[in-house]
């Protein structure tokens, strides 16, 4: 999941697994795989950047769930994990 803010300025939280397109007109249109679309005020690339730390995020986490988590390496069943995890991100000019 990622921040990101309607062009009307309003924060809105989108799954990034979920996004189909990111078309780079004078606004930024994310479009999700149901059709759905966000105009965004961020560049497509800030969009794509976001989509990027999120994930990268997320293996981290699942890295060090692995080696410090409270199953560890040695539990050779461990129950499921169900986390769900939102990175707000800072904007910035480059990707």
């Amino acid at each position: 999941m990622i921040w990101a803010t309607r062009i009307n300025g309003t924060e809105v939280v989108i799954n990034a697994d979920l996004i189909e397109t990111i078309e780079p007109t004078p606004d930024t249109v994310v479009t999700l795989v149901d059709g759905k679309k966000f105009i965004l005020a961020e560049s497509a690339q800030e969009v794509i950047r976001r989509v990027l730390q999120f994930r990268a995020a997320l293996l981290r986490a699942s890295t060090d769930m692995a080696l410090e988590g409270p199953y560890g390496v040695e539990s050779a069943h461990p129950e499921p994990v169900r986390t769900a995890a939102v990175v707000r991100l800072a904007p910035t000019e480059e990707l």
